[in-house]
């Protein structure tokens, strides 16, 4: 289909929410009082509150419902609008917040116009980043490449010469931890993230890993 792939953010997504019933909370701090009255009234659902990420889905879906969306009932974050005479398909995927929308341009400029009469749009483009993955998509050989580059360069600093070892000493290594007393918590924690790290190297090196490699500057 050779779709373009765009993203947007909603901003204060939650804050769309209709709550639908009566709701007070006590004034914060800084917020100057009327003689008698110790309570605030919420006419919208803030973040923190138990039911703003459901109303916002609620929200969401009755919105993008009126636009012709259905969502698939195999993945509820998926929603499909079906090509007309007028339009073209369009396939939207919705995290909380985040879109990402795949259609033709012109398909995509018309429906973020569309969304933004509804509420306010930022970090609108080509799709480059999701959930902190970098996107790398090469459109004439039609693949998307996922890699994360801060959490490997994270781990490459926090354990810098894990990467190093032989794959046969770093087991030796856990076989040694693992039966050795280890009371601190901290000490538990810190070592199942070196494992961890020791394991994402080696799968990194192996070129029968599936995933393309990533190279961090610092191995």
């Amino acid at each position: 289909m050779d779709l373009d792939i765009q993203k947007a953010d909603v901003e204060g997504a939650h804050l769309n929410g209709t709550l639908g019933i009566d709701i007070y909370m006590r004034c914060p701090e800084g917020v100057g009082q009327s003689a008698g009255c110790d309570a605030l009234k919420l006419n919208k659902a803030p973040y923190g509150l138990k039911r703003s990420g459901r109303l916002w889905w609620q929200e969401l879906g009755s919105k993008l419902e009126g636009l012709g969306f259905s969502k698939l009932h195999s993945d509820w974050g998926l929603y499909v609008r079906a090509g007309t005479d007028d339009r073209d398909f369009m396939m939207l995927l919705v995290y909380v917040d985040d879109f990402i929308i795949a259609a033709k341009t012109e398909e995509i400029s018309g429906f973020l116009r569309e969304v933004q009469t509804y509420w306010k749009l930022s970090g609108m483009g080509e799709l480059d980043n999701v959930l902190g993955m970098k996107v790398v998509r090469d459109r004439s050989a039609r693949k998307i490449h996922l890699t994360r580059p801060a959490y490997i360069n994270k781990i490459a600093k926090q354990f810098p010469t894990t990467h190093n070892l032989p794959f046969d000493v770093l087991l030796q290594y856990q076989t040694e931890i693992m039966t050795s007393t280890i009371t601190e918590w901290r000490n538990r924690f810190r070592f199942r993230a070196w494992w961890g790290a020791s394991n994402g190297w080696r799968l990194a090196r192996d070129p029968t890993c599936p995933t393309p490699p990533y190279t961090s500057p610092d191995i």
